[in-house]
């Protein structure tokens, strides 16, 4: 395979770095792995460390004789937020969206970070008003990346949260031929930044191939030792999200009966007033405490009147020799995005 052509998909977490070398798109692996970090190098997604990550990111390029030009890297959990807002138009005459959020930044519109940085797409347009869908991140953590990513020599980086990568790997069908997968879920990045460090819009992408098999109300649950992802997407956008922390391992299924009946509540009454619902949660399991069979069992228990799976990610194998390392499989959804 041509090496112009692989795109590094890396994964940070405050313990592992788990990555993927492949073709957009494309099943083909050419490399992959994942790599423990000492605790305390990152905590809660921001650098602690960053002489020790820099040193883990260069072993990695050179253990596997990656070439990284050109980076997509999956953001932490927690260091990421989604926001849904309406515009009127009228507040549009004269200002694209971007500007007009940023006019509006500690008036209407709050973020939680000192210095936001953001990327939006426009989820509905009204005849008086659009519904913009917000991706928030905190700047300096940004550039705390960005430095480590400098130096090695990277030349355009893409950003994103672990729910639209692993929405796209739920997609992802084990039927269809690997260049039937090229272009056929599109889904929105978080951040782009080219080679001049300068932050790009994403294009908006009018493909909507398959459009009519993705679902409204489709609930992503990714469960962590410590913590609880919930992503709900209507079609290919994001509209809801939320985390809460597993304080003890013994709490864990608990945790996520209660959160997924709250949020699926919210999501019919509160933001679409009983006109939809959640009809499918897919469950992601990243945990070291519990199997995937043993939390298919409790939550048979506990989810009802809504069809839920826990996630195979072994099924995804069948294109490799062997098993991948959990860590891999984030940045393995994340190289669907074309």
């Amino acid at each position: 395979m041509a090496k112009n052509l692989l795109e590094l998909n890396l994964s940070i977490n405050d313990e592992v770095i788990g990555f993927v070398e492949k073709e957009p798109g494309k099943t083909e692996i050419e490399s992959y792995g994942e790599v423990r970090l000492p605790k305390g190098a990152i905590k809660n997604g921001y650098i602690k460390e960053p002489t020790i990550l820099l040193e883990k990111l260069t072993s990695i390029l050179k253990s596997f004789k990656i070439r990284a030009n050109t980076v997509r890297w999956v953001l932490n959990e927690q260091n990421a937020i989604l926001r849904e807002i309406e515009i009127q138009k009228a507040d549009l005459e004269k200002l694209t969206v971007q500007e007009y959020v940023l006019s509006q930044v500690g008036k209407t519109i709050h973020f939680p970070f000192e210095s936001p940085i953001f990327n939006h797409f426009i989820k509905v347009a009204k005849d008086d008003s659009i519904i913009v869908t917000l991706f928030i991140l905190d700047e300096q953590m940004l550039q705390d990346y960005v430095d480590v990513f400098d130096r090695l020599k990277i030349k355009e980086m893409t950003y994103e949260i672990p729910a639209l990568s692993l929405w796209r790997l739920y997609y992802v069908s084990d039927e269809k031929e690997e260049a039937d997968m090229t272009g056929s879920i599109v889904a929105p990045s978080l951040v782009k930044r080219n080679e001049n460090g300068e932050v790009e819009e994403e294009e908006e992408d009018d493909d909507d191939f398959y459009e009519e098999d993705l679902e409204d109300g489709l609930m992503i649950a990714t469960v962590y030792d410590t913590l609880l992802s919930l992503t709900i997407f209507d079609k290919k956008f994001p509209v809801f999200s939320m985390m809460e922390d597993i304080e003890k391992p013994e709490y864990l299924y608990d945790t996520i009966d209660t959160y997924v009946s709250r949020i699926s509540n919210y999501y019919k009454f509160n933001k679409n007033q009983g006109k939809k619902e959640v009809t499918k949660v897919v469950i992601y399991n990243f945990t070291t405490k519990v199997t995937d069979a043993m939390l298919n069992e409790e939550m048979n228990k506990r989810i009802v009147g809504v069809d839920f799976e826990v996630f195979d990610l072994g099924k995804k194998s069948k294109y490799y020799k062997r098993l991948l390392p959990t860590g891999c499989y984030i940045p393995l959804a994340a190289s669907f995005y074309k």
